[in-house]
């Protein structure tokens, strides 16, 4: 009996080891961590480019909104310096006076503005011109190379041919624009009219209105300014060249003497 249960033990002691369950994956177990990790990575990247793509709409938006606004600043700092000169009677005066015309229209598909301006130093692209602050300033949209319009803006210094670098890279002020209207008050009717026949004389005051956007969708708020143009703002001095000097007095220290009487009217 003992030597039995001996052996009995003995057994029981070989066979436990083989039998002892071992710590390990499966490949099902393996497979299943795997989908677990590679959908939580989907997960954060999803978040993180959505999170990317939202604050980059967000800066175009801004960006797009700021520019409006500093292209509507542009415009309306050069309404302000707008100048007209006062028509004289001589023929070369004459001529100097169609330098200064006021054309414009505010036709929706093809806006138009072109006019004279004292422009400070600090108004874009001054340092190109340097001290020729008085120019003629033309506003229009243009197609871009994605087929939507710009609003750009072209200088020429007053009595100077174009620059042809400057027709050819002008300044663009406001991309995507979606509306860019130019109204000018009547006085006479008492209202806002989209055309401006009196070249020779600045309106009252001009209102426009510019809206940018990707799309009509995405299309900001227009940005609305009205500007009051200077009614006594006629450049004066502008003398022809035809146009004969004062001449003073050989010495002008000498008293020509009392003037005579003026004429009376005859008695009845």
């Amino acid at each position: 009996m003992k030597a039995a249960g001996s052996r009995t033990a003995a057994a029981s002691r070989r066979v436990w080891p083989a039998g002892r369950r071992t710590s390990a994956f499966t490949l099902l177990e393996v497979m299943l961590a795997i989908a677990i990790f590679a959908g939580v990575l989907t997960a954060i990247y999803a978040t993180w480019t959505s999170i990317l793509r939202s604050s980059q709409v967000a800066q175009a938006a801004a960006a797009e909104v700021q520019r409006s606004r500093m292209a509507a600043r542009a415009l309306e700092e050069a309404l302000l310096g707008a100048q007209v000169a006062a028509a004289p009677a001589s023929r070369v005066a004459r001529q100097t006076v169609s330098y200064y015309s006021f054309l414009a229209s505010g036709d929706p598909d093809e806006p138009y503005l072109s006019f004279v301006a004292r422009l400070p130093e600090s108004y874009p692209r001054g340092g190109h011109f340097d001290s020729m602050r008085i120019r003629r300033l033309t506003f229009n949209l243009e197609r871009d190379w994605t087929g939507g319009s710009q609003l750009v803006l072209r200088q020429t210094p007053l009595l100077f041919e174009p620059d042809r670098d400057e027709e050819e890279n002008p300044l663009v002020l406001a991309r995507n624009v979606q509306e860019f209207t130019l109204e000018f008050w009547d006085v006479r009717t008492e209202e806002w009219q989209t055309e401006w026949a009196a070249t020779n004389r600045l309106p009252p005051m001009v209102r426009f209105f510019l809206a940018t956007g990707r799309s009509s969708q995405e299309r900001e708020p227009p940005t609305a300014r009205v500007v009051p143009l200077a009614g006594s703002g006629a450049l004066t001095g502008i003398r022809s060249v035809q146009q004969a000097p004062e001449v003073e007095p050989a010495n002008p220290s000498v008293d020509p003497g009392p003037l005579p009487p003026p004429p009376t009217s005859p008695q009845p």
